[in-house]
């Protein structure tokens, strides 16, 4: 049964895997890959994007969940892959929407972990006042990802779940909709998350690879993506 001590082990031994996990991180992209391509072909939220929303609470929790117990060391390698990840998908999805995605909200979570500030108190406030941010600059609030990230660690750490969503649900009706139908979907994601954690060893070869290189998964779509928005436009 895996255990809260056993936390640092699995950070410094990055052979050792959590397959459940990684089969829902792979699951998530390739949720994302279909809800992009919807996009492309413009498509609305009725036409098949909305299931589809499910992606990117799945994919801000489960950042949460494996940034607990992670050393500053390990935080600043993967800040500097996190880094370079935002900067090559950025610089085709900036030019297709007109703003940054999730990347460069995980950015602002990653600095925020390296300065050593609390992320279930950010997550809090983050949500509370989230609504009456900007909401050009990025593809969902950064204040919203913050409460998800903390949402994710907290379901590792096993507590302080209950806080957290209902001030986060209680704030729902200020956000816009692209961000309260994430809110939504957290919900499931959630769900899955704890099923992963029951059935630890569950893996789908394919998906489970994506997952182990979520970063790579998640760039590659865009290079392929822009060309097709080319082409039809």
């Amino acid at each position: 049964m895996f255990r809260l001590k056993d936390l640092k082990y699995i950070v410094k031994n990055e052979n050792v895997r959590i397959n459940s996990m990684d089969l829902l991180r792979g699951f998530a992209i390739l949720l994302m890959y279909w809800d992009h391509w919807l996009w492309v072909n413009d498509k609305g939220l009725m036409e098949g994007r909305l299931i589809t929303r499910l992606a990117e609470p799945l994919f801000a929790l489960l950042l949460g969940y494996f940034l607990v117990g992670r050393t500053q060391e390990s935080l600043k390698r993967r800040f500097l892959h996190l880094v370079i990840a935002a900067l090559i998908s950025n610089f085709f999805f900036y030019q297709m929407v007109g703003h940054f995605d999730i990347l460069a909200s995980f950015i602002v979570v990653y600095i925020l972990k390296i300065l050593g500030l609390p992320l279930y108190w950010l997550g809090l406030i983050g949500i509370l006042v989230n609504g009456f941010l900007p909401q050009d600059i990025f593809d969902y609030g950064v204040g919203m990802v913050l409460w998800q990230v903390a949402l994710g660690s907290q379901i590792r750490e096993k507590k302080g779940l209950a806080i957290l969503l209902g001030t986060g649900f209680g704030a729902c009706i200020f956000q816009n909709l692209g961000d309260a139908l994430a809110m939504i979907f957290t919900l499931p994601a959630i769900a899955l998350i704890k099923m992963g954690e029951h059935w630890k060893n569950v893996c789908v070869p394919m998906v489970c690879e994506m997952g182990k290189k979520p970063l790579v998964s998640y760039v590659s779509q865009f290079p392929v993506l822009w060309i097709i928005r080319q082409f039809l436009q």
